[in-house]
């Protein structure tokens, strides 16, 4: 057999790894122009056919009636001091109010509207050096009408124990700590000083996180985990974790909210008793295995416990990146 015969080069059906990796070189070359020729029409189609921002519906809002959706955050804690749960800011911005708040999806121009409005404040200002800000609290707010506030009129002095309580303790602490003093000239106006300049401390204060609770309930409670009243739309009528929470409409309220009487965030979904009685029935007739009960909303399920791997060795005999080197031996 010649060399040839062997290299496979008067042979189409024997190729030497030289002939071949030219071939596939030339390939590739050639599918990356026909995938490139094809992508260029795709850009200049257009925009996406999805919109970036929906307009608001046109339809009269109705008022009255229930809603039940249900949510997959838990929230630890009620105490907006000692957690930064979505599981809680989602209705506790429906219960309290902020001195100032992003605007809401119907008044934003866009997704990158970041316009600060008044929530309690009906206005604010900093000084030239962005280290004294006064917020001009608005008229005639009220807690909701329940006791131990029983529809009383906020004030500034409220506002001002709010921020020193946060100071205090919990994980929203590191935004109130520099805040060096803060006065109350008059029954509307709250005048804080800060231990070094900045520009978008307004805009700390319109986080979820900074909302404004009630002194009464921290001062007879001892904490916030057992009942949220605040100076906003809805009422904390029911929270039973790992289960559901109830939202009402309160008797006073000066914001405009959304137009349920009463909402629910549900933790578990229960199908109807007679679904589940069909479902076992079924698999108990077709001779296999029954599903097992479904246990009541009421009662939450225990969770599992976690149990870690038993590592070989202790932890102790691992290796250090900073201390072990390979030998040069």
């Amino acid at each position: 057999m010649s060399i040839a015969d062997r290299n496979g080069s008067s042979d189409g059906r024997r190729l030497n790894r030289r002939s071949f990796l030219k071939r596939v070189g030339w390939g590739g070359v050639g599918a990356t122009a026909l995938v490139g020729a094809s992508r260029r029409p795709s850009f200049a189609q257009g925009s996406s056919p999805y919109p970036d921002w929906i307009p608001a519906s046109t339809k009269p809002p109705k008022r009255g009636g229930s809603i039940a959706r249900a949510s997959a955050w838990d929230p630890p804690v009620i105490d907006p001091r000692l957690t930064q749960s979505v599981g809680l800011f989602q209705f506790a911005g429906l219960v309290h109010n902020r001195l100032v708040r992003y605007r809401f999806t119907d008044e934003a121009t866009g997704t990158n509207d970041l316009t600060l409005v008044g929530d309690l404040a009906e206005s604010w200002e900093a000084n030239s050096d962005q280290r004294v800000w006064t917020f001009k609290l608005r008229h005639g707010v009220k807690w909701q009408s329940v006791a131990p506030l029983n529809g009383r009129e906020l004030v500034a002095a409220d506002v001002k124990y709010c921020f020193e309580a946060y100071a205090k303790e919990g994980v929203q602490s590191f935004t109130f700590r520099e805040i060096e003093g803060m006065e109350t000239p008059d029954k509307y106006t709250l005048r804080i000083h800060l231990k070094t300049p900045n520009v978008l401390f307004a805009h700390n204060l319109a986080e979820p996180i900074a909302v404004i609770f009630s002194r009464e309930v921290l001062e007879e409670d001892g904490d916030l985990k057992k009942r949220m009243i605040g100076t906003g739309p809805y009422l904390l009528k029911e929270h039973t974790r790992k289960v559901r929470i109830v939202l009402g409409t309160p008797t006073t309220s000066t914001r405009a909210g959304p137009t349920w009487t009463n909402t629910r965030f549900s933790r578990r979904l229960t199908p109807p008793p007679a679904s589940r009685r069909s479902a076992r029935d079924r698999a108990t007739s077709s001779g296999r295995r029954a599903p097992p009960k479904w246990r009541p909303s009421g009662r939450p399920t225990r969770p599992r416990r976690f149990r870690p791997t038993p590592t070989p060795w202790p932890p102790s005999a691992w290796p250090s990146p900073r201390t072990s080197r390979p030998s040069t031996t």
